[in-house]
């Protein structure tokens, strides 16, 4: 008994030694500051409606208090996605996805971000019931889609890889007592071949939602994806005829040399265009960019079943993201404040 002991204590101490080493090597507090969100700025943020009492729903989801819960908010230190990102360094693609899947920082880092602005104002909600179902790919803590089925009255499809901020989804939409028929939550597994992980099995032929979904939002995933022309194919593939398409996609500029897998936090389009990747079913109808890494929202079209592209945004309500020639509004809905 006494030998088992000895070697239980000896198991746990180089056990301890190893974790020991790691976090001294990794020196979480070389990442104080580094992207830390302002204190000011949080606290005006969970003050906002449009956050839907996330810190109230994340003390309830997690059992921790508000004092434990703001400096990940803020992002400080090792509380980080970066710094999470950096202690794992994932190095191949499946690495990078569990990361994804298992990360906790993300849950805290994005939860206080709001609703999309391309979503907000009651004179768009007729126009998004038209677009609807909405499916949402990797949509954090859920923001986004608590605005369309409580504000809006719009379906909603929640997809997401992570573990945490699905379960965290899930929980926010039962708090609030919303039917699936508003709010659904859909799991990252392939409905054949052995349940393995699919990111992309909400999107998959043979899903419940297939050719049937009105619009796919994709906000900042799409530069988190190696070979992110393989993730696009399959949403314009999963969307109905003449639905919409909507992404903002900062990539980074450079690639990365080695073996040719990018396992960064942003990675670069690897020289593949956002237009080559949505193909010849797709016309982007209207949008914004800015000068950072071609960050801007871009809305997209798919082709409609007599062949054409409705060339305005006044359908989905974004008449304002449109470009010149593309404000005129052809088939604008009844009563419509849209011009």
């Amino acid at each position: 008994m006494l030998a088992c002991v000895s070697l239980l204590k000896a198991a746990l101490a180089t056990q301890n030694g190893t974790i020991n080493d790691a976090r001294a090597a990794f020196n979480a507090q070389g990442w104080k500051g580094i992207g830390e969100v302002q204190m000011e700025v949080l606290q005006n943020s969970l003050r906002s409606a449009d956050r839907f009492q996330v810190l109230r729903d994340l003390k309830g989801f997690t059992g921790l208090s508000e004092a434990e819960i703001m400096p990940r908010l803020q992002r400080q230190g090792p509380y980080h996605y970066a710094a999470e990102h950096a202690f794992w360094k994932p190095a191949s693609s499946s690495e990078l996805a569990w990361f994804y899947r298992s990360s906790v920082d993300y849950l805290f880092g994005l939860a206080w971000h709001g609703v999309e602005p391309i979503l907000r104002g009651r004179g768009k909600y007729r126009h998004l019931q038209a677009e609807a179902p909405i499916l949402e790919f990797s949509p954090g803590a859920g923001n986004n889609g608590l605005h369309l089925a409580v504000n809006a009255k719009v379906p909603y499809l929640y997809a997401s890889l992570s573990l945490l901020e699905t379960g965290f989804a899930q929980y926010r939409a039962a708090r609030r007592g919303l039917p699936e028929s508003l709010f659904r939550v859909l799991m990252p597994y392939s409905n054949g071949g052995g349940w393995q992980l699919d990111p992309l099995a909400a999107l998959r032929p043979g899903s419940p939602h297939h050719g049937q979904i009105g619009t796919i939002l994709a906000f900042d995933v799409l530069e988190h994806i190696p070979h992110f022309e393989r993730t696009v194919a399959a949403m314009v593939d999963a969307l109905r005829p003449g639905g919409l398409l909507v992404e903002q996609s900062p990539f980074e500029d450079l690639g990365v040399d080695g073996n040719g897998t990018d396992t960064r936090l942003h990675i670069s389009a690897g020289g593949v265009t956002m237009q080559a990747a949505m193909g010849p079913l797709m016309r982007m109808i209207g949008g914004s960019a800015t000068k950072h890494r071609g960050k801007g929202t871009h809305l997209w079209r798919k082709q409609s079943t007599d062949g054409t592209w409705k060339d305005t945004c006044c359908i989905a309500g974004f008449s304002h993201m449109c470009k010149g020639w593309q404000r005129r509004c052809i088939e604008p809905l009844p009563n419509s404040s849209y011009k």
